[in-house]
C-alpha cells in the first residue's frame, strides 16, 4: 500500500510539471516564432519517442552554459554545427527561463536529426559558511529527479544527463552506483524510455559505477592539472588515453563511454622563464591564486592574443598540449595551455568508444567558422 501510495505521489508530480509547460506548448500567442513543422507537433515540435540508442553511431555531445539563445530567429551558420545527427546537446533546462527559446532548440536540433538533454548538475560536498550542505542528498531524499524528468518529457526532449560531482566521495559507493542511479534510472525509464547518461571522474574511481543504470558515461577528462607552481594540461595526453582505456574494462559496452574534453584553460602570470617568450615551463606563485588558477575560453583566448604585445607558441613534450605565452608591453609573460583541434584529434584516434564531447562547446563562440568546423571534425576521429 506504502509503495503504491508514492507511486500514485509521483505520478501526479510529473503529470502536473507537465502541464505547466505543455500549456505554453499549446498556446498559438506563445509559440508563434517557431517553424510551422514544430507548431503542429505535441510539445512544441517534440518527438513522439525518444531515439533508438545506437553504440555503433559515434556521437559528439557539446554541454552549453548559455542559456535563453534563440537558436532559430538567430540561427548562424556556426550554431548549425551543433545540429548534425550525431549530436547531442546537453543544457540545463531550469537555467531557461525563455522556455520559447529552449522550445526552439529543441526543435530545430529536431529537424536536423539532433537531441537535447536536460543536464542536472551538483557539487555533493558544496558548502554554505563553510557547513557542508549534502545537496545530493537533499535531492534524492524530495524526489528532485521526478521534477527533473517531468522537464525533459514537457519541453519533448531525448534524454537527462546527472552530473553529481564528489559523489564517490561524498556518498557510499553501494547507495549511489546501487540505488540511487538504480532509482533515477528505472523511474525515467518508466516515464519514457529516455537516453540516460551519467557524467563521472575520467581517470579514477572507475569501479564506483554501476553501468547497468546509465546509457552512456559522460567521462570529464578535464581540470586534471593542479596547483602546485606550474602551468600543467588540463587534460594530458596519457592521463586521458589511461582513463578511457581502464573504463572500457568496466562497462558491458564500450560504446557507453564518451570521451569529455575542455574548452577552456586555466593560466597564470609566469615567473622568469628558461627562453623567455618561447620558454615551455611556465612556473607562478600558487599564494597568488588562492581560489585556484583563474580559467578562459578558447574564445578568450583567440581575443587575447590579439591583443598581446607579443606572442609566442608551442606543444609540451609531456602532455602533448598546445600552448601559448603572451606578452604584455612590460614584458611580464602568461601563459594559456589549451586544447586544439589537433590535440583532441591526437587524444580520441582509436580509441573505440561511443563518442567524444565538448564542456564547454558555447565557448567557441565568436572563433572564425573555419577553427570551430575543425573542433568537431577532430572529435569524430573515433
Amino acid at each position: 500500500m506504502y509503495t503504491f501510495t508514492i507511486i500514485i505521489i509521483l505520478i501526479s508530480i510529473a503529470i502536473s510539471f507537465s502541464s505547466v509547460n505543455a500549456a505554453f506548448c499549446n498556446d498559438p500567442t506563445k509559440n508563434q516564432n517557431l517553424p510551422l513543422q514544430c507548431r503542429t507537433a505535441p510539445a512544441c515540435g517534440s518527438i513522439l519517442s525518444p531515439p533508438p540508442i545506437n553504440y555503433d553511431l559515434k556521437k559528439v555531445w557539446s554541454y552549453i552554459i548559455a542559456p535563453n539563445v534563440d537558436f532559430y530567429n538567430n540561427l548562424t551558420r556556426k550554431d548549425t554545427l551543433l545540429l548534425q545527427s550525431n549530436s547531442i546537446i546537453l543544457t540545463d533546462f531550469a537555467t531557461w527561463t525563455d522556455k520559447n527559446a529552449l522550445a526552439l532548440l529543441i526543435c530545430v536540433a529536431h529537424l536536423n536529426g539532433a537531441q537535447v538533454h536536460h543536464w542536472v548538475g551538483f557539487d555533493c560536498g558544496a558548502k554554505v559558511n563553510g557547513v557542508f550542505t549534502y545537496p545530493c542528498q537533499a535531492y534524492m531524499a524530495n524526489n528532485g529527479y521526478v521534477a527533473d524528468v517531468g522537464l525533459v518529457s514537457s519541453m519533448g526532449a531525448d534524454g537527462f544527463n546527472i552530473d553529481f560531482e564528489g559523489s564517490s566521495t561524498f556518498v557510499p559507493p553501494n547507495t549511489f552506483k546501487n540505488q540511487w542511479m538504480k532509482t533515477i534510472y528505472n523511474y525515467t525509464k518508466w516515464i519514457n524510455y529516455y537516453v540516460v547518461s551519467t557524467a563521472v571522474p575520467c581517470h579514477y574511481d572507475q569501479n564506483q559505477w554501476n553501468t547497468d543504470y546509465s546509457d552512456y558515461f559522460f567521462a570529464m577528462c578535464y581540470d586534471m592539472g593542479g596547483n602546485d607552481g606550474m602551468i600543467r594540461s588540463n587534460s594530458p595526453y596519457d592521463t586521458v588515453r589511461n582513463g578511457i582505456t581502464t573504463w572500457k574494462a568496466y562497462v558491458n559496452k564500450p560504446g557507453k563511454i564518451v570521451v569529455g574534453l575542455p574548452l577552456y584553460s586555466y593560466f597564470a602570470n609566469c615567473g622568469p622563464m628558461d627562453y623567455g617568450l618561447y620558454g615551455t615551463t611556465c612556473n607562478y606563485n600558487p599564494a597568488s591564486y588562492p581560489n585556484g588558477l583563474p580559467s578562459i575560453g578558447l574564445n578568450g583566448i583567440y581575443n587575447a592574443i590579439g591583443t598581446a604585445y607579443l606572442v609566442g607558441d608551442g606543444i609540451t613534450s609531456n602532455s602533448r598540449t598546445p600552448y601559448v605565452n603572451l606578452m604584455a608591453s612590460n614584458d611580464a609573460i602568461s601563459q594559456y595551455q589549451y586544447q586544439s583541434p589537433s590535440s583532441i584529434y591526437q587524444k580520441v584516434l582509436g580509441l573505440g568508444v561511443g563518442g567524444a564531447g565538448f564542456f564547454r562547446v558555447d565557448l567557441l563562440t565568436g572563433l572564425p567558422l573555419s577553427v570551430i568546423k575543425a573542433y568537431y571534425v577532430s572529435a569524430q576521429s573515433l
